[in-house]
């Protein structure tokens, strides 16, 4: 175990520091261009965004397949000629779906707008699809300080251009769009260039390769679909304010879900980083692990919550544009609890017992619940607030059925950690509707000295077991 978790806990401080740092250039994307761009470009432009989250898609599950079949592998054991042929399949797929759906966006769609916001999302279907074949496949094997450094590249090189557009007086989303696909492509050469070994050379026939992207898309496809399932669970509020309210609406609600990836930038690549050391673990040990990076997961959560003081003083006072968010974040930001454990616990525990599966139903139910409660909700309140509200009471639902299936044999401690959990949300709900950073702290902190008494022991727990290393 102790031989599993050194390079580990290596691999999780690069993480940590590279995450820092996209952290803080988050802080253009997540407030610089909302308040130069204004709620109304800023729509359009997380319009766009919301989804190219959602392209892999198109990659019929081939990464996902690829990390099941061969996560925990060493690089040089991969079958490289197998993984060649594959990808000349992958390669022409693309290309078709490529040149279908431009032709498609050009022939059915009207010019304007939301015609070059789907044009854009065109191209980058390639160019998504083959990095995430590649860096899952170089994540797989171990290789977590590649992966770190090109999501940092990414973000520098998009944030220079962003703020090369800013400085230039340019603030339309048409120009921020550009200015993203053409970070993508460079991004995607250089992933080119990292994976040339298992890209480039001699490759098995064509025939091998169709039956090596068979078989893991066949695996991988339902982890795509229940990842992307899970992906869209807590922003499926999004598609509900764009559907009924205004473009500038729709830029305010988005603008308080980006907030989200403030706190949850850590866990949700820790996730990634995780899956590969489950990988290699027994039974016994996985479960034994699972206590540890639970309340990891919920004490780093539970802290970075008070962040909620600074956004409200910076929304107040530097932002006004989008002050209406004020009457929901602190619903939006109390679901950071569940979604934190959801990426850092369930997807890849899930993944790595083989339970794709169980995860494939659980994710689409949980799609399914949401739309449902949303479009509800929206129906009888007609407004933001109940959207806010619903999307956090669905996913902690769904994320304590989640657990007690994968935990069925320690139910009791699930409980405790989830009766913790709501008293935090509850209280941070309450502090939050006062909008006084007077109340807010004293309700706040009380709620986290009462979480502290009730979890003692597991943190305890964990911080003789550091002590003890």
């Amino acid at each position: 175990m102790s031989k599993l978790f050194s390079p580990t806990i290596k691999k999780l401080l690069i993480t940590v520091i590279s995450q820092g740092i996209i952290l803080g250039l988050s802080v253009i994307t997540g407030f610089v261009l909302p308040t130069k761009m204004g709620p109304e470009n800023f729509g359009y432009w997380q319009v766009y965004l919301f989804y190219l989250a959602y392209l892999n898609l198109f990659g019929l599950g081939f990464n996902d397949g690829i990390a099941l079949f061969y996560g925990g592998y060493y690089y040089d054991d991969l079958p490289f000629s197998r993984l060649r042929s594959s990808m000349h399949a992958v390669y022409l797929y693309q290309a078709l779906i490529c040149v279908l759906g431009i032709g498609g966006v050009l022939i059915f769609m009207d010019p304007g707008v939301y015609q070059t916001i789907y044009l854009a999302l065109v191209v980058n279907i390639p160019l998504t699809c083959l990095q995430c074949i590649i860096l899952t496949t170089l994540l797989s094997v171990g290789k977590t300080e590649t992966y770190n450094y090109v999501n940092l590249v990414l973000k520098v090189l998009t944030v220079l251009l962003y703020l090369a557009l800013i400085l230039g007086g340019y603030n339309d989303p048409v120009r921020m769009i550009g200015a993203d696909t053409v970070a993508r492509f460079i991004i995607t050469i250089v992933c080119f260039f990292l994976g040339r070994k298992f890209l480039f050379g001699k490759a098995a026939p064509f025939k091998e390769g169709l039956a090596e992207l068979w078989e893991k898309s066949k695996s991988g496809f339902l982890i795509t679909i229940a990842l992307i399932a899970s992906m869209l669970m807590p922003v499926l509020g999004r598609m509900v304010v764009e559907k009924f309210e205004e473009i500038a609406t729709y830029g305010i609600y988005s603008f308080a879900m980006s907030l989200l990836t403030i706190i949850l930038s850590f866990t949700s690549v820790l996730g990634t980083v995780i899956f590969p050391l489950l990988k290699r673990m027994d039974e016994e040990e996985m479960l034994k692990s699972y206590s540890r990076f639970s309340t990891v997961c919920d004490g780093f959560v539970t802290v970075a919550l008070f962040l909620y003081l600074p956004l409200m003083f910076i929304v107040t006072n530097l932002m006004q544009k989008y002050i209406p968010a004020l009457d929901y974040l602190h619903f939006l930001l109390a679901m950071c609890l569940p979604l934190g454990r959801a990426q850092l616990l369930i997807t890849p525990y899930y993944k790595a017992r083989r339970y794709e599966k169980q995860l494939f139903y659980a994710n689409i139910f949980g799609v399914a619940a949401m739309f449902a409660v949303l479009f509800g909700a929206y129906f009888i309140f007609k407004n933001v607030v109940a959207v806010a509200l619903g999307t956090t009471v669905v996913l902690t639902v769904w994320t304590f059925v989640a657990e007690m299936y994968l935990n069925r044999d320690n139910k009791k401690q699930i409980l405790r950690q989830t009766l913790a959990q709501l008293i935090v949300m509850v209280s941070f709900c309450v502090a939050g509707s006062f909008k006084s950073y007077g109340m807010f702290t004293v309700i706040y902190l009380l709620a986290v000295l009462v979480y502290l008494v009730i979890m003692r022991s597991e943190l305890r727990g964990l911080i003789k077991m550091y002590l003890k290393k």
